[in-house]
C-alpha cells in the first residue's frame, strides 16, 4: 500500500504529485524476510517504506481516502483539494467515509483517529492532484469504481450494513462509464 500520488500529464509523462509512506504486508509469515529485503531496496531508492504486520488497517486507511475522494472528483470534474472548498462535496465526502468506517468497524478493523478528518487532510495535502478516477473520466476510460466504492458496497451487503451514499455514487460512475463505449452519435 502506498501513499504516493501521480497525475498523468500525457503519454509517457507523469507528475509525481504526492509523496507518502509505502507499507509492505505479508499474509504468509514465511515471506516476511522477503518483504524486509524489498523494503530495504525501496529505502535505498529513498522511498519511505515499512513492513507492517497490520497491513489490513493501512489498506482500510487508504480505502477511506479513495472512497471519499476519487469518485467525487470524477463526478464533479474537480481536483482533490477543490472538494473541501464546497459544502456540498464536503457533506458527500463525510457521508462516503462515514459509511466506509461503519463497514470497517463491523469487520473488526482497528481505526485510529478520525478518518473523515484524515481524508479531508489528504484532499488538502493533494489539493492540486487529479485523482486516478478523475483522470479515467478525463480520458473516457473505465474506472476502478468496482475496487473502491463498489467493493465497499458489496462488503457492506455481506455484513448487512446500509451504505446508500456509496451505492448512489457507484451507480452514477457506472452509468457514466457506459457512455464511454457508446459511439458519439448515440450519446445522450
Amino acid at each position: 500500500m502506498t501513499g504516493h500520488g501521480a497525475t498523468l500529464l500525457g503519454p509517457g509523462h507523469i507528475s509525481h504529485a504526492g509523496k507518502g509512506k509505502t507499507y509492505l504486508g505479508v499474509l504468509d509469515p514465511s515471506l516476511e524476510e522477503r518483504a524486509h529485503e524489498i523494503a530495504r531496496v525501496f529505502k535505498d531508492a529513498e522511498i519511505e517504506t515499512e513492513v507492517a504486520c497490520n497491513i489490513e488497517e493501512h489498506i482500510w486507511d487508504k480505502l477511506f481516502a479513495n472512497v471519499g475522494i476519487n469518485a467525487l472528483t470524477a463526478l464533479t470534474d474537480m481536483k482533490n483539494g477543490e472538494l473541501i472548498d464546497h459544502p456540498e462535496t464536503v457533506r458527500l465526502m463525510e457521508a462516503l467515509v462515514s459509511e466506509a468506517v461503519e463497514v470497517a468497524r463491523k469487520k473488526g478493523i482497528r481505526i485510529e483517529g478520525d478518518p473523515v478528518e484524515k481524508v479531508k487532510g489528504v484532499a488538502e495535502a493533494t489539493r492540486k492532484n487529479r485523482s486516478s478516477m478523475g483522470q479515467d473520466f478525463d480520458y473516457r476510460r473505465q474506472t476502478e469504481i468496482d475496487a473502491i466504492n463498489g467493493a465497499l458496497v458489496l462488503e457492506a451487503g455481506r455484513l448487512g450494513v446500509a451504505v446508500p451514499v456509496n451505492q448512489a455514487i457507484t451507480d452514477l460512475v457506472k452509468i457514466i462509464e457506459k457512455r464511454f463505449s457508446v459511439p458519439s452519435e448515440l450519446k445522450f
